[in-house]
């Protein structure tokens, strides 16, 4: 399944001055799933706050490529929804039962009507399933 995925480096993670402090020797991390174009706050008429959101997965023995599947595809249909700046995947250089998604919202409602959608609901509870979830949300100033 993941082999059969096509990879690809995220540009910002490509340039060796931008890569990820890592342990010496670890691969540095993996973009997937992610956002074609990041759109800027004010390009969506959006100029007061942004959300960040960092979840951090952590999938049961067994369960990761079940859980990055509903990642992946929780990703796909975020990205079309108004008001979503980016939201990427990342797995980890470092364990493999790990994988973040980093999802940047344009405003508060935004991330509301987010929460509400059936795919949001249905990967979620996926994911819940597959393992343990932690989320790090950050607010600042969109200029």
């Amino acid at each position: 399944m993941l082999g059969k995925r096509l990879l690809k480096e995220c540009a910002h993670r490509s340039s060796p001055s931008n890569r990820s402090v890592q342990a010496p020797y670890a691969e540095p991390n993996r973009c997937i799933g992610a956002t074609p174009q990041v759109k800027h706050p004010v390009q969506l008429n959006y100029i007061n706050l942004m959300l960040r959101l960092n979840c951090f997965f952590q999938a049961k023995e067994g369960r990761y490529e079940e859980a990055l599947d509903a990642a992946l595809a929780l990703v796909a249909a975020s990205q079309k929804e108004e008001g979503c700046v980016s939201y990427d995947v990342f797995e980890s250089g470092t364990r493999a039962d790990v994988f973040m998604i980093c999802e940047t919202w344009a405003s508060q409602e935004a991330l509301d009507a987010h929460k509400q959608t059936a795919h949001f609901i249905q990967y979620v509870a996926q994911l819940e399933e597959c393992g343990a979830l932690k989320l790090e949300q950050f607010d600042f100033p969109a200029k």
